[in-house]
């Protein structure tokens, strides 16, 4: 369930600009999950094999999860403009396709057949994570427009955090930041009154960006599945797609026009983003990897003294033997 948060004072206007990467962490995470469960849900609605009934909740779901991803872009450009009001109703939007995904997910629980119960499964757990999301999102949001001033999330300490918990929260942040690029440059690939050599940089840039995405969700799968060499294997496209893509982002900043300036500004400062993420993302990956690399000492067997005296009786006996046969003879 989605908590509603009380108001109170505003926080000086300082504490608003150092909050500024949280709240864009927060509303990042929110695509992000969305963005999962537009994924699992597409491998049950594309399987013509399953029921109508089955594929049409998925289908549901899918769509849901593509029109929360977009509500979680679109009010971040609302924000940066300064449009609260709008902000505001996109939140109050936000809010309810998030209540609306509930229903059909856990439906799709129930209905799934074996054979999909791990997508299904997935989905139910990502609808959960989303609803913590947005809660921390809300209460972030009040306080950074100034409005109202809520109680801060509590965050887990980076050092109470698991390897894998930690390489989840950067991989997260790297497909939130390709899905942004991939947003900004669309605007720019998809105007036709610009040119075609603008429209084409900015297309592969928009491409690179989705192949960047699909890399670094694959990625979690290889962790999740201590498949190490597919993720050794997969950290290296990642990161060959963000160096290939440098390349062309800093080309569309020479080329577009004004008109466009601030989509391509966007691009810009994501690209750089996403190196450093991705920097940080590479060496927790290789901990990861040297961890499991690492040969695993070899259990001894438990030490069994003979007991004393073995080797002397069964010499004593054999003695005893030879002089038996010796006296009979």
């Amino acid at each position: 369930m989605i908590a509603l948060c009380a108001p109170a004072s505003s926080h000086p206007d300082e504490e608003l600009q150092a909050m500024s990467g949280e709240f864009l962490d927060a509303r990042n995470e929110i695509r992000v999950i969305a963005q999962n469960i537009h994924d699992e849900s597409g491998h049950i609605a594309d399987d013509e094999a399953l029921p109508d009934n089955v594929r049409d909740v998925a289908e549901e779901v899918h769509q849901l999860g593509h029109r929360i991803d977009r509500s979680a872009h679109d009010i971040r450009h609302d924000i940066d403009n300064g449009e609260y009001d709008s902000a505001k109703a996109e939140l109050d939007h936000l809010k309810a396709l998030i209540v609306e995904i509930s229903g059909p997910a856990h439906d799709l629980e129930d209905m799934a057949p074996e054979s999909h119960k791990h997508h299904a499964d997935q989905i139910h757990h990502d609808v959960h994570d989303l609803q913590r999301a947005f809660q921390s999102f809300e209460t972030l949001f009040y306080a950074y427009v100034g409005d109202h001033e809520f109680a801060e999330p509590v965050h887990a300490d980076k050092d109470d955090m698991s390897i894998n918990e930690r390489l989840l929260e950067l991989r997260n942040n790297i497909r939130a930041i390709a899905q942004n690029i991939h947003d900004e440059s669309e605007h720019i690939a998809d105007d036709e009154t610009l040119s075609d050599d603008v429209r084409d940089v900015a297309e592969e840039v928009h491409q690179l960006a989705h192949r960047i995405d699909r890399s670094a969700h694959d990625i979690r799968h290889y962790i999740d599945d201590d498949k190490q060499d597919e993720a050794r294997a997969e950290l290296a496209t990642l990161k060959a797609l963000i160096v290939e893509m440098n390349g062309p982002a800093h080309d569309l900043e020479d080329i577009v026009p004004e008109s466009h300036k601030h989509h391509e500004g966007q691009i810009h400062h994501d690209i750089h983003d996403l190196q450093s993420t991705f920097q940080s993302f590479e060496a927790l990956l290789n901990e990861w990897l040297d961890t499991k690399d690492e040969p695993v000492a070899p259990v001894e067997e438990p030490h069994t003294e003979s007991t004393p005296g073995f080797e002397l009786i069964f010499a004593v006996a054999g003695l005893l033997t030879v002089a038996f046969l010796t006296r009979r003879k």
